[in-house]
């Protein structure tokens, strides 16, 4: 089967729906011995990129208990290698480098390019994830990349069937894909592995994240979305980063939903009223907090709804297309072929 290609990252990159854009570099060699064919296969691999609820008391947040054994030892093997790199200064330090601000659900990807150029590597991973907790920059996860044909062998590393590679064709090049592996360091409502974490718009504001025993059922799932994305682009209206790359994503899910033109539209007057809407988000914020902290998994769900029922039409049009966006850009090749 063919192999990955060994990747390096382009000085001048610009990147809209990620935080890194890579290229297939021209040296070095990939490492395969950790290696296996990915066939696309809807039980694994990338058919389940975005995530969803999982078994909330055990693979929502850390330490993680429901993985395996081996799987556990990994990620503490990982955590012991990272032990030096949990603030941007000390990322930087060890040659990581950020791209394009805080996307929400992922955060600030701190890109390695030496480590890339290397190859696989489960104790260095090539990624390292800040987002913004309680206003403080927080290493929040670290993930894997590569540049591939769709058909690449994917590294085997973690045992669990949720340990699933999502990619980017956009990103790869023509006949190629980028490869990605998230592995979360907090809690995160899909799982350890997910391709989105919706617990950190509401961490970037300060806000308890709800119990992920509340988010099962597809209603609890779209809630919890929209609200964190209603978050996510006050934030990003009032200077908390995300640029480009979060315009691209509102036009994507315009674009996903059939708002076309208008979607975009609805973004860009969302952002103009960025200040007023994180102020009408401001009181909710405080009862979902309240809710969370409280374990009032029905107040948290009224305080919810009356966020999303609080929005007006431009703001409601623009947090879905940013939401279809963040979740929209986690879609696989096998995903799009459908």
């Amino acid at each position: 089967m063919t192999k990955p290609t060994p990747i390096r990252l382009p000085m001048m990159a610009l990147v809209l729906t990620l935080a890194v854009a890579l290229a297939p570099a021209g040296a070095g060699a990939q490492d395969h011995s950790h290696h296996h064919h990915h066939d696309h296969d809807a039980s694994e691999g990338h058919t389940h990129h975005q995530g969803g609820p999982v078994e909330c008391t055990s693979l929502a947040a850390p330490p993680w208990s429901g993985l395996s054994a081996s799987d556990l030892q990994l990620i503490r093997e990982l955590q012991e290698a990272i032990a030096g790199l949990d603030t941007p200064e000390a990322a930087r330090q060890a040659g990581f480098r950020p791209a394009f601000g805080n996307i929400p659900t992922m955060g600030v990807h701190w890109i390695h390019q030496g480590r890339m150029a290397r190859g696989f590597d489960p104790g260095e991973p090539d990624h390292l994830m800040f987002a913004p907790v309680n206003g403080e920059e927080t290493l929040v996860g670290i993930a894997y990349a590569f540049i591939g044909p769709p058909d690449a062998d994917i590294p085997a590393s973690f045992e669990s069937a949720l340990a699933h590679w999502h990619d980017h064709p956009e990103l790869g090049g023509s006949g190629q894909t980028l490869h990605m592996l998230h592995v979360w360091l907090v809690p995160s409502p899909y799982g350890p592995f997910a391709g989105n974490n919706f617990a950190l718009p509401f961490m970037g504001h300060g806000i308890t994240p709800p119990d992920a025993c509340w988010i099962q059922s597809d209603e609890d799932v779209e809630r919890l979305e929209v609200v964190g994305s209603a978050f996510a682009l006050a934030e990003w209206a009032t200077g908390g980063g995300g640029g480009e790359a979060l315009e691209h994503l509102i036009g994507q899910g315009a674009a996903a939903s059939e708002q076309g033109a208008g979607g975009r539209a609805a973004g860009a007057a969302a952002l103009r009223m960025g200040e007023r809407l994180a102020s009408s988000l401001e009181e909710w914020g405080a009862a979902l907090d309240l809710a969370a902290q409280d374990g009032d998994a029905e107040a948290w769900r009224a305080a919810a709804d009356g966020l999303i029922e609080g929005l007006g039409p431009v703001q409601r049009q623009a947090v879905e297309a940013l939401r279809l966006g963040v979740t929209g850009v986690q879609a696989s090749s096998a995903g799009r072929d459908e």
